[in-house]
């Protein structure tokens, strides 16, 4: 830009410049206006259409809580089943050996299956697999050497207290 030789050039040069960037600046701000406007109405026609149709809309969320145990088998060779804990639709359980087990754990979907080295999934010290069951009691575990095992951890729902 050259720069003009009189203010009042100068002053209306700047004045274009000026204009340009707000004019840019209100479109982005109209633009994000916009777009929550039109989400807020699309959420409202999703409500309405829910109503006249009688469809229940679900809301899907993050589960609030995490959820963990360790679980040590106190008899070698004698799987262990894990504890009644219901694991939130789409979400996975983590399983992981402990970093102190000198032994192998085995996981099972049975008790049968975690006694049966062929039948389980093997893991050593700090190793880990992730499962997505419905509930923790259809895992088993068993070890090489008493008194290892797992620690286990899950995402879960508040719990309502009775």
């Amino acid at each position: 830009m050259d720069i003009p030789m009189d203010r009042e050039a100068y002053e209306s040069e700047v004045r274009k410049k000026i204009s340009w960037f707000e004019r840019a600046v209100d479109g982005l701000t109209s633009h994000d206006e916009r777009t929550d406007m039109t989400n807020r109405l699309l959420i409202e026609l999703i409500k309405q259409v829910s109503t006249l149709t009688g469809l229940q809309l679900i809301e899907r969320k993050n589960p609030d809580l995490i959820d963990s145990q360790v679980k040590r088998v106190k008899v070698a060779g004698t799987a262990e089943q894990l504890p009644d804990i219901t694991i939130p639709y789409d979400h996975e359980v983590t399983i992981k050996a402990l970093s102190t087990n000198a032994g192998i754990v085995y996981v099972g979907n049975s008790k049968l299956a975690a006694e049966d080295t062929t039948k389980s999934f093997p893991l050593t010290s700090g190793g880990s697999v992730e499962y997505k069951i419905r509930n923790l009691k259809q895992l088993w575990v068993n070890v090489t050497v008493s008194d290892e095992g797992i620690v286990w951890t899950v995402e879960q729902n508040k719990r309502e207290e009775i």
